[in-house]
């Protein structure tokens, strides 16, 4: 706990420094060229992800583009990302800032998302699930031990360093928090923050919470890698975001669909599993 508070005052430090900083900075636009989303599903309410390229030595990276009018997120996820040191968490390269956005540059990662393999797969393999989910505990492991809370764990945070590797990199640290005695099991965060079908219900309840938040999300992506299915969803048409709620505090979740036997699977074409769900 001593080297948490450590590194918290000497991001406090940092941070009292950071307006000084920030109105000296050059313009993101004299040392890299910011070109063109890096895919079609590299946008959201706030901001977008671009390729950039350093005019110096022409070497890519992945710029994320935040208006501080259209989100939640802030600079707390550059005073994150300078606490962290992991080969499993991706790198911040450096950032600019202007009044309206926030420039983010960080390593590139070519291999895609965790959820676009989950969509071609369909499901992972135990082994395959079992390597994954490894190297993310030991990024969320590191986390944790620098007293951060990730707050937004979900496949599409997390990305292969190459088409062909294995490699992972947590991303995304939009609403990540500092929590001092995280490791101490206190509770002491309150602010609702999440993608809602990952999100714990203790955020859901308005409780306090901690590092145990980003457990309970990575319960649900091992879920959906070994299912190829969400364990909270609507149902049906009738249903609203309240009975899914309802659902995720009580921890009532969808069965997955059963995975065949290896007899099953030499004796029978390769088709997609039925999708029956009902309560477990």
């Amino acid at each position: 706990m001593k080297r948490v508070h450590e590194e918290l005052d000497k991001l406090s430090h940092r941070d009292s420094l950071w307006t000084q900083e920030a109105a000296t900075r050059r313009s993101i636009h004299d040392l890299y060229d910011v070109g063109c989303r890096l895919t079609a599903d590299s946008a959201g309410v706030g901001g977008e992800v671009r390729r950039g390229v350093r005019k110096a030595d022409g070497k890519p990276f992945a710029v994320k583009v935040i208006r501080f009018a259209g989100t939640q997120e802030d600079r707390g996820q550059i005073q994150a990302l300078m606490a962290v040191n992991h080969p499993g968490i991706i790198q911040l390269v450096d950032w600019f800032e202007d009044p309206q956005t926030l420039w983010v540059v960080m390593e590139l990662a070519l291999g895609g998302e965790l959820f676009g393999r989950i969509t071609q797969r369909g499901r992972f393999s135990e082994s395959e699930a079992a390597a994954a989910v490894r190297q993310i505990l030991e990024a969320v492991g590191h986390m944790h031990s620098r007293g951060i809370v990730h707050c937004d764990l979900k496949p599409e945070n997390i990305l292969y360093g190459s088409d062909a590797g294995d490699a992972i990199k947590v991303a995304d640290f939009g609403f990540a928090q500092f929590v001092p005695d995280s490791l101490a099991g206190d509770a002491l965060l309150h602010r609702p923050l999440g993608t809602f079908s990952y999100t714990a219900p203790e955020i859901l309840n308005s409780e306090g919470y901690g590092c145990q938040v980003d457990m309970w999300s990575l319960g649900v992506i091992v879920y959906v890698l070994l299912s190829g299915v969400p364990p909270f969803f609507k149902r049906s048409s009738a249903e609203t975001l309240h009975d899914v709620r309802l659902r995720i505090v009580k921890g009532t979740c969808a069965r997955p669909p059963a995975r065949p036997s290896c007899a099953a699977r030499c004796a029978t074409a390769p088709s997609t599993p039925g999708a029956r769900r009902f309560r477990c």
